[in-house]
């Protein structure tokens, strides 16, 4: 049994043996619990690999990721999911458990409410009786960069690269009118405008909540300690030495990755979109 197994089979049992003590993690939770709300390919995987270093901090890492694949795996890979297996909260709460005193946080992407039977406003509510008191949101001003990232994610299944490695130039062609990511397919200007939509929701709901607004452009690409300082100042935590263990996967220009380059210069020519194609 290789060490990964082993350690998933520890925490499988502990998270079972501390099972009966859910229904009481409001009460027990240290407070100050966390969430950082994104739309995925911003850096946020290389972001909670540096959380998770902190010996104050338990990372939840993408909760519900790993229960929208079980899902499809348990339905023939069915792209739509209907009636979720399990309640939301009640994930939550469990993996919540590990953290014991420490402080628990997680992420989630905005696409995530609709899956998990939950509008915006009335996660956050269950959140505020769950002792969550602070809320993070990274962006990525550039879109775009992450669309064709997260195709190429999907195409050749290179999701990180360790901070040795060198990346290798990946290219992908835009169907203007049909592109696949996660569970959604939608044309490309839809998928720019939802994500302009979905992040003035979140500030909107957040507004009278602690909230800090960072960006991958900003915080993370350079040099990502600078997010992670940022978060444990946040969070009242001494940002303690940590070691990014990721490098970039995709730092090529858009042209040199998008085959049909000339094709999306002109659909997003004159529109707000159209400085993505050069940054």
């Amino acid at each position: 049994m290789n060490l990964i197994k082993t350690k998933m089979r520890i925490k499988k049992f502990a998270r079972f043996s501390l099972k009966p003590l859910a229904p009481l993690i409001d009460k027990i939770s240290p407070g100050n619990n966390f969430a950082i709300f994104h739309l995925g390919r911003c850096g946020s995987a290389v972001l909670g690999q540096l959380l998770k270093q902190h010996p104050q901090i338990y990372w939840g890492s993408e909760l519900y990721s790993p229960i929208f694949k079980k899902w499809q795996d348990n339905n023939n890979g069915e792209e739509k999911i209907e009636n979720m297996p399990d309640d939301a909260l009640k994930i939550l709460r469990d993996d919540m458990l590990m953290a014991l005193h420490r402080q628990y946080g997680y992420s989630i992407k905005p696409f995530h409410f609709s899956l998990i039977s939950y509008s915006l406003e009335s996660y956050l509510n269950h959140l505020d009786s769950l002792n969550y008191s602070r809320f993070v949101v990274l962006d990525r001003n550039n879109r775009l960069r992450k669309i064709v990232s997260s195709m190429i994610m999907h195409q050749y299944q290179i999701g990180h690269i360790e901070k040795k490695s060198r990346p290798k130039k990946k290219k992908v062609s835009i169907n203007l009118n049909s592109i696949k990511i996660d569970f959604d397919n939608k044309p490309l200007i839809e998928y720019l405008i939802d994500y302009d939509k979905q992040f003035k929701s979140l500030r909107k709901a957040l507004s009278a909540r602690d909230v800090i607004y960072l960006t991958y452009e900003n915080d993370i690409e350079v040099d990502p300690k600078k997010a992670y300082r940022k978060i444990c100042n946040f969070l009242n935590l001494n940002p303690l030495p940590v070691k990014v263990k990721f490098s970039k996967t995709n730092p090529f220009a858009l042209k040199e990755m998008i085959e049909n380059f000339a094709e999306v210069e002109e659909a997003l020519c004159n529109t707000p979109y159209e400085w993505m194609l050069y940054k």
